[in-house]
């Protein structure tokens, strides 16, 4: 299985505009953002949608995932908005919030401490 960084082209689509699928929400949200930049601040935007993400195990060698994406665009960091807003939405589908060290747990979420750097 692939993480769905790579495009994932349609081998016969119905216009050269649906030749390629979304392997991302982000491309999307930042579009939002550059075409409402004239707007007052703070610009939130939320979406939820299927992307595409490589398999090979399927005879398609494609299958769709759910994915939801956040961007919150201010003059200040607004750390505490995006932590509320993921703190909510694994409240609202019941997943818990657990220790980066629990081992135990079966399931759940953590935030990783960074020194600041992206780690990409």
């Amino acid at each position: 299985m692939d993480d769905g960084t790579q495009a994932v082209k349609i081998a016969n689509p119905k216009t050269l505009e649906f030749q390629v699928v979304r392997t991302s929400l982000l491309q999307g949200l930042l579009k939002t953002i550059r075409e409402n930049r004239s707007h007052a601040l703070p610009i939130r935007v939320f979406e939820t949608a299927d992307v595409v993400v490589k398999d090979k195990i399927l005879e398609r060698q494609a299958r769709n995932v759910r994915h939801a994406a956040a961007v919150w665009c201010n003059k200040t960091a607004g750390f505490e908005v995006v932590h509320g807003l993921l703190n909510r939405l694994m409240q609202v589908l019941e997943i818990p919030r657990i220790t980066a060290g629990d081992r135990r747990a079966d399931t759940g979420y953590y935030i990783r401490e960074t020194n600041g750097s992206l780690g990409l």
